[in-house]
């Protein structure tokens, strides 16, 4: 009886130690959720016009052991309101600004961008017109939140325009006109402007802002040389610069007429658009503005402003696991 109770006891311990071992292997921890959804907060930039969108994209990790054929992955698309908040493609606020369910695993890519889409195009590559790139750090932490940034830089020697009307013989108009020039009597004219080309994707456009109303002085892609029209001046020789007089066929809805008369408090800028035809109606980053004051005085070289980085668009990444609140 003692033998059949040991024997009992012997089998119901290794049995315990079986179904522990088995019970152990089974409770393995479950492997950590993919990092697939990001919260965006995008600064200094405002909603696109209709007809485009904002689209964010992944760049797969360079391991250096093969070519990837596709290294950019498109991720979402959206848009953004006055405020800053962001836009589903139906124009719907996404809550908290946090994109869910994205279609890969962050933590297994190297950078991000986002870029300025027409809605009808369904290309699987970003376009060139790059609003805002930057890296994902290996430690997706709170800590080390990935920044994007504006991937272009200005800000380097003076920059100026004077304001003239070159373009017709009435002398009674002179401060209907503004060129990105310098008109010295004893040189040839030269570029107002220390901008380098426009980079690929992108143009400059100068604007005259003039009781309320915003005018454009013309698109180009090089200080040095004409801009692309010049549908207000007249009919005399123009500076082989950009620039603008406006002197006829003045918009309907301004509330003024041509010719101009640039006054103080006039908001004269430069801005760098994408470089879609027909143009985002002003869409842009400003690298360079003044506001006119004092007295006003024709054929006076007038120097602009360099905007600093900090006014750039930026944006502030939260990447989180799927399973994040």
């Amino acid at each position: 009886m003692k033998k059949s109770l040991a024997r009992v006891a012997i089998f119901v311990v290794i049995g315990g130690l079986i179904w522990t071992g088995c019970s152990k292997k089974g409770s393995e921890p479950e492997p950590p959720k993919p990092f697939n959804q990001v919260v965006v907060n995008i600064y200094q930039s405002h909603p696109l016009p209709s007809g485009f969108a904002l689209k964010l994209w992944a760049k797969v990790a360079d391991t250096g052991l093969a070519a990837v054929e596709q290294p950019w992955v498109p991720l979402t698309r959206f848009n953004i309101n006055a405020t800053g908040n962001l836009l589903d493609s139906n124009g719907v606020a996404i809550t908290d600004n946090a994109i869910k369910n994205l279609p890969v695993n962050l933590d297994d890519y190297d950078s991000l961008e986002i870029t300025i889409e027409r809605l009808s195009s369904m290309v699987s590559v970003p376009s060139a017109v790059v609003l805002l790139h930057g890296k994902i750090p290996a430690d997706l932490t709170n800590l080390h939140l990935p920044k994007l940034e504006f991937p272009h830089t200005f800000g380097e020697g003076q920059s100026a325009f004077m304001i003239l009307s070159p373009t017709d013989t009435d002398t009674s108009d002179e401060l209907s006109g503004v060129w990105f020039v310098s008109r010295d009597p004893a040189q040839a004219d030269d570029s107002g402007l220390t901008l380098p080309p426009a980079p690929t994707g992108w143009i400059y456009e100068g604007w005259v802002r003039h009781l309320g109303s915003n005018l454009s002085t013309g698109r180009f892609q090089d200080p040095i040389g004409t801009d692309l029209d010049n549908p207000y001046c007249g009919p005399g020789a123009k500076p082989p610069f950009p620039g603008e007089d406006f002197l006829q066929n003045a918009p309907s809805g301004l509330g003024f007429t041509f010719p101009l008369t640039l006054a103080r408090g006039d908001i004269i800028s430069v801005a760098l658009e994408p470089d879609y035809s027909p143009g985002l109606g002003g869409y842009g980053v400003t690298v360079l503005s003044t506001t006119l004051s004092g007295t006003i005085m024709p054929s006076t070289l007038t120097l602009l402003d360099w905007t600093t980085a900090d006014s750039y668009p930026s944006a502030i990444l939260d990447i989180k696991r799927s399973d994040a609140p």
